[in-house]
């Protein structure tokens, strides 16, 4: 009964420390808005593994290893992806007027969208 009980406290109380620090910090820069949003796709993708990997372990034929070595190598192929494809960060180089533009803060508007895209769809 007590586990049950911390795991629920410590769930409300990490939504009331994400919510007092979106209140302490006033005007959040790229680096913090990129960390908090990176932070938050872990703790999403975290979840979903843990919800889908016992069904994994119980299927005939796959087991607890072979769960396992799947997840990682998944793992594996999205890290080498990212390697191996070019992509372009806009913060890192010097751009045209337009799209990209910062806004008054210095933080470029893509990113505040997918902030409160995230934001909007962590409804857990």
């Amino acid at each position: 009964m007590w586990v049950a009980f911390l795991l629920a406290a410590g769930a409300g109380l990490s939504t009331t420390i994400g919510s007092l620090l979106g209140l302490i910090v006033k005007r959040p820069g790229p680096r913090f808005i990129g960390f908090t949003l990176g932070f938050s796709a872990g703790v999403m993708i975290l979840v979903s593994f843990v919800a889908l990997l016992p069904k994994a372990i119980s299927r005939e034929g796959i087991g607890f290893l072979g769960a396992h070595i799947a997840f990682f190598s998944g793992m594996a192929v999205y890290f080498l992806i990212d390697l191996l494809v070019p992509h372009d960060y806009i913060a890192q180089h010097d751009h045209d007027a337009g799209e990209y533009d910062l806004d008054k803060e210095g933080v470029p508007p893509t990113l505040e969208r997918t902030g409160l895209l995230v934001a909007l769809g962590n409804d857990s």
